[in-house]
């Protein structure tokens, strides 16, 4: 039992290193690398079994048309259509057709490809052929167990802010309403983060529309790292900046994976403003072991703006945590 373990593991490497100078030589990392040929005998244990009906129909390419209908596709179509499946719930909910989806839904090569796709090296993950013996050489595994980001939507937190009152408001009344208030005035404020798999994100503070707005969801869907512009024309006090992901495991933190992102305040509108840097230092938490949808929480550890090399000031987060909000 141990040998054959031992030479999974020695093929298992020898692969990944063979579609790794595949990838860089030939093919963008988006296509599909992996082969049934050669070195991969297993993968026939995700081809239909010969014993069921649909299958002996699906294998025979010559069918006859039953009923008027026409014959089933061949596997390999079935597994091309799949793998333009860019959503994996919807890869998830093709295994609850038949038996013999169950069996396409389950192939190596759909899943490999949305792990490249979620797991972008660019924005600082480790490459899959690292991982691939921590999730016990599964691809389907490391996709629902390994913490990610999401980018078919945006990540929110809602913060309340006690703002004081100003001499400049007294006196100063509009519809019989005075807006001076000498205790202050509570304010609800919305910071808006959207994620690229390019290593890119904006930021974007809203104080009177809600991240549930169909405009805001629309502008944020719309915005492009390739178009700067995108961005400023819907939303106007939004901001570009970078990030990057720490997956080094730490002793402190097992349970989390490091982020830090920086963000240059630069306005159009205000071209005397004086420039600075926002910096963010999050993390993404949740137990590996759990499912996809709860490993993934979003929070943020420290928050600060860098003015000059000697002028830092750090600021304070009451509720640190981002809720997602998807696009469709």
């Amino acid at each position: 039992m141990h040998q054959a373990d031992g030479s999974h593991e020695s093929a298992t490497t020898d692969e990944f290193a063979h579609v790794k100078a595949t990838q860089s030589s030939t093919s963008p990392p988006s296509t599909l690398t992996f082969s049934r040929a050669g070195s991969r005998p297993w993968l026939a244990l995700y081809e239909p079994a010969t014993s069921l009906l649909a299958a002996r129909a699906t294998l025979n390419c010559a069918a006859p048309v039953i009923e008027g209908l026409a014959a089933p596709l061949p596997y390999e179509l079935w597994l091309l259509i799949c793998a333009a499946l860019e959503e994996p719930r919807a890869v998830c909910r093709l295994a609850c057709v038949c038996h013999q989806l169950r069996g396409v839904s389950w192939h190596p090569e759909l899943w490999e490809r949305l792990c490249r796709r979620t797991f972008p090296v660019r924005a600082g993950f480790s490459p899959c052929e690292e991982l691939f013996r921590e999730f016990h050489f599964s691809l389907r595994r490391m996709f629902m167990r390994r913490r990610r980001l999401r980018f078919d939507g945006f990540y929110c937190a809602t913060h309340k802010r006690l703002l004081a009152g100003l001499n400049e408001g007294r006196g100063m009344k509009e519809a019989e309403k005075d807006f001076y208030n000498p205790l202050g005035r509570w304010v609800t404020y919305h910071r808006i983060v959207r994620f690229y798999a390019s290593g890119d994100l904006f930021v974007y503070l809203s104080t009177g529309t809600a991240p549930t707005d169909a405009s805001v969801k629309r502008a944020a869907q719309a915005a492009d790292p390739a178009r700067p512009r995108s961005l400023t024309q819907k939303l106007r006090s939004a901001c570009w900046g970078t990030y990057r992901v720490d997956e080094a495991r730490r002793d402190d933190a097992p349970s989390s994976t490091a982020l830090e992102a920086s963000v240059l305040l630069k306005s159009d509108d205000h071209p005397k403003m004086r420039t600075a840097t926002v910096c963010y230092r999050m993390e993404l938490r949740g137990d590996e072991a759990a499912a996809a949808a709860t490993n993934s929480e979003l929070g943020t550890l420290d928050h600060w703006i860098v003015h000059s090399e000697h002028d830092v000031q750090v600021l304070k987060i009451r509720d640190p945590v981002y809720a997602f909000y998807p696009f469709a």
